[in-house]
């Protein structure tokens, strides 16, 4: 069955480009992003359906639309439930209030035929689970809606420019295109008109994003210290 994109969420519509078609799992360049990015996706469609404004940095939900998806109305209420809270607090503090985010959209592709998914044992013990795609009708358009925009000059409209700010603060492009056109796609980034509510969102995911990487890029240094140091006083107890 052909997936219409239409019926997709922005988060969906970028789980789709972070996912490794064949491999069923989140491209290695997104995988300390992408969590950020569908907590961005969430927040940039409500400012689409105008349920969400900007007051300086502090967002506001003056109300609930209840014609709004499911998990667009929850995240909705999630904020409306704790009026006053900043752009950054949410963008941390979000996945809290709607656990299991990322499976829940992965989940919802599975049912419309969008992913499958693939279950194996790795050593005969542990699980290991992968939604591979089983149909590529929707990535497909994705992308062409991109490639008009970041290769053909095409003026955007909302819904993608948002796209495009997602893929990039999700270091996304690099994977999407090959060498040949990655400098034009990031060109193109580049003279997007403004679109201050989702520009506001985007920055606010990029920061997120720099500072997850460097809190793991932090980790990995003490880890590697201490192994080292752990090493090195093994080699020499005596001082130790």
């Amino acid at each position: 069955m052909k997936t219409d994109t239409a019926d997709l969420l922005l988060a969906e519509e970028l789980l789709l480009l972070a996912l490794d078609d064949e491999r069923g799992r989140v491209l290695p360049q997104a995988q300390i992003a992408i969590d950020f990015g569908l907590t961005g996706a969430l927040l940039m469609e409500l400012t689409l359906h105008g349920a969400l404004a900007l007051d300086g940095k502090r967002i506001t939900v003056d109300r609930v639309p209840q014609e709004l998806p499911p998990l667009l109305r929850e995240t909705a209420q999630a904020l409306h439930d704790k009026p006053g809270k900043s752009l950054s607090y949410w963008m941390q503090h979000l996945r809290r209030a709607l656990p299991h985010l990322r499976q829940r959209l992965i989940d919802g592709l599975v049912a419309r035929g969008t992913l499958e998914k693939h279950e194996s044992r790795v050593l005969w013990v542990f699980r290991l689970t992968r939604y591979p795609e089983r149909d590529g009708h929707a990535e497909h358009d994705i992308r062409q809606r991109l490639d008009a925009v970041l290769l053909h000059g095409n003026a955007a409209d909302p819904r993608t420019h948002m796209l495009a700010r997602l893929a990039e603060s999700c270091r996304l492009i690099d994977a999407l295109y090959p060498r040949d056109q990655r400098a034009r796609a990031k060109k193109q980034l580049k003279t997007l008109d403004d679109l201050p509510l989702a520009d506001s969102v985007g920055a606010a995911t990029q920061q997120a994003v720099q500072a997850a990487t460097a809190a793991a890029a932090m980790v990995a240094i003490t880890a590697a210290t201490s192994a080292a140091t752990a090493s090195a006083c093994s080699a020499a107890s005596s001082s130790c």
